[in-house]
């Protein structure tokens, strides 16, 4: 869009995480009016948007207000043509108020199928509820049904509209979606709603194809004894010093960017295999170099690995990611690693960096789904901005 000469207006939770790329291009920068996540110990199991948004911070109905607030003068003053969205339902949610355009760009499960009420996540279909908020990011218990947590969140978001002068969503689908249609910034193969959607195309970037594992036939599990490098890109978690230990056992080099990882763990870092990077590194030239990734099952950096012939090894933190992590072991381009079980961590990366054939298939997959991917990234920006 920038290099279209559009000029792009930012809303970020942390502007050093701005796309190098972009600045090049005409565009502001304003921090983001953020919402504050329930206490652990309060937090709904993520069932469906409705309570993954009561967690984000729709139970704090006076908090919700001021951000409501907050968007209404950043939209009122900047008057945007078009509001590009993520799952931040209160940025979309006042610009269709004030009459502006919007698109939700959604990573899978935060677009589901358009429904009066929150659909589920067909992965609770497949688990029993425990099961579920033990990877969820929660230690709570229930605190009512999703259709309790729904309505508590509707109530919240209407004292938020009309103490800002705004129309109160009758529908969820007012709430959650814009115009006609979503744009889905993923793949088939990370959308967790796949297997549900109706009819059974993609609206906006990725139409009606597929990707499953279907190539596991087409390799031999022959282990490469050469060294191997990663990227890795992650948050702290349980069995950190184990982690590192297991990848310096099997002769792995780490290229680290870590994400609010304190001094005393980066320490258990031996500097002979792992590299500490400052900021964002480039995903393209790491694949260029035949790394693997290494992240907590981001969304966003496994789409972009995958897409550019690189496998992934996620190890998820919280439940979205867990999503993500079991799409890409499922596919076999990349491999679920389970931080709270350390005594397979060598066996798992053994596995994934030497004896399964994942890097043949990830760049398989690139061949197969990459161009198709931006060219129609392109025709829908052609489509709404010109």
């Amino acid at each position: 869009m920038s290099g279209a000469g559009h000029e792009v207006l930012w809303v970020l939770k942390e502007s050093d995480r701005l796309p190098r790329q972009a600045k090049r291009f005409s565009h502001r920068v304003l921090p983001c009016p953020a919402l504050k996540g329930c206490a652990r110990t309060a937090a709904v199991p993520p069932r469906n948007l409705a309570t993954i948004a009561w967690n984000l911070g729709v139970h704090d109905v006076n908090r919700l207000r001021s951000v409501v607030r907050a968007w209404c003068q950043i939209l009122d003053r900047s008057r945007p043509d078009l509001v590009v969205q993520d799952f931040g339902l209160i940025s979309g949610l006042v610009a269709r108020c004030l009459g502006i355009k919007t698109i939700r760009i959604g990573t899978g499960y935060t677009c589901p199928p358009r429904s009066e009420t929150p659909i589920d996540l067909p992965w609770f279909t497949k688990r029993d509820e425990n099961d579920g908020l033990a990877n969820s990011g929660s230690a709570s218990e229930p605190r009512g049904s999703a259709t309790d947590v729904y309505i508590a969140a509707m109530k919240n978001i209407a004292v938020a509209c009309r103490a800002n002068g705004l129309p109160v969503p009758a529908r969820w689908d007012e709430v959650v979606h814009g115009g006609p249609e979503d744009v889905l910034a993923t793949l088939p193969l990370l959308d967790p709603y796949a297997t549900v959607r109706r009819p059974s195309r993609w609206d906006g970037v990725w139409e009606g194809a597929t990707a499953t594992g279907e190539d596991r036939h087409a390799d031999a599990a022959i282990r490469d004894c050469s060294s191997k490098s990663v990227l890795a890109y992650l948050k702290p978690f349980d069995h950190w010093r184990e982690f590192f230990k297991a990848l310096k056992e099997l002769r792995v080099h780490v290229d680290l960017v870590a994400d609010g990882v304190g001094d005393e763990l980066l320490r258990q870092c031996d500097p002979d295999c792992v590299r500490l990077c400052s900021g964002f590194q480039s995903i393209p030239q790491a694949a260029r170099r035949g790394m693997a990734l290494i992240n907590n099952g981001n969304h966003g950096s496994t789409a972009l690995s995958l897409l550019h012939g690189m496998p992934v090894i996620a190890c998820p933190l919280f439940f979205e990611q867990r999503l993500t992590a079991e799409a890409i072991d499922g596919a076999g381009i990349g491999t679920h690693l389970d931080v709270r079980f350390p005594d397979q961590f060598t066996t798992t990366l053994d596995e994934a960096l030497f004896q399964k054939p994942c890097h043949a298939r990830a760049k398989r997959f690139k061949r197969r789904h990459s161009k198709l991917f931006y060219d129609q990234i392109d025709r829908v920006l052609n489509r709404f901005v010109g």
